[in-house]
């Protein structure tokens, strides 16, 4: 794999407050100057792994160079993962309330917030390296917080879906898990 030691690293977006974020997450330590870049990458479809290489795969061939995608999925146990990377779409159209809606006849409300991001060197003969955080979300048991899950749906948008019958598990995974 090649060196990037002291180098730039393109992180793809357009959201300067997701850059900070991802800067701070790293620390002092990330031996690379993350730099965004906002770039305009097709829609693919697929399961969340398969999208996430696919993005970062074209981010790369658009940079020429080393670079990190992200992705944000939100996955309903009873829905068999979905609406997955589908989210942004799914909101659009349905709404917070909607998806609560979704969910009404089904005893499982229980769901997690899967984040990936996905890293290439720019040799497009080198894998994309994945590495995922998921947040767990469960059915709430004796006391139901009112809570909303926050997810990244567009650049500068930030959606609160409203999930007053779940309650966020304190079983944050706190490290990510490289593939």
């Amino acid at each position: 794999m090649a060196a990037v030691t002291g180098r730039s690293v393109v992180f793809v977006t357009g959201n300067a407050k997701k850059l900070e974020e991802v800067i701070q997450i790293l620390g002092d330590k990330f031996p690379c100057k993350l730099v965004a870049k906002k770039i305009d990458l097709p829609e693919y479809q697929g399961e969340p792994d398969e999208i996430s290489i696919q993005k970062c795969k074209e981010a790369a061939r658009q940079v020429q160079g080393p670079v990190i995608v992200e992705d944000t999925c939100l996955c309903f146990n009873a829905l068999g993962g979905l609406p997955g990377p589908y989210i942004k779409w799914f909101l659009d159209k349905l709404k917070p309330e909607g998806l609560h809606r979704m969910l009404a006849g089904f005893e499982d409300k229980s769901a997690y917030a899967l984040c990936t991001f996905a890293y290439s060197t720019g040799q497009p003969d080198e894998p994309v390296l994945l590495f995922r955080g998921k947040t767990l979300v469960c059915k709430a048991q004796a006391h139901p917080l009112r809570v909303k899950l926050y997810l990244h749906v567009g650049p500068g948008i930030l959606v609160g879906i409203p999930v007053s019958s779940l309650t966020v598990s304190n079983k944050r995974m706190q490290s990510f898990q490289k593939k």
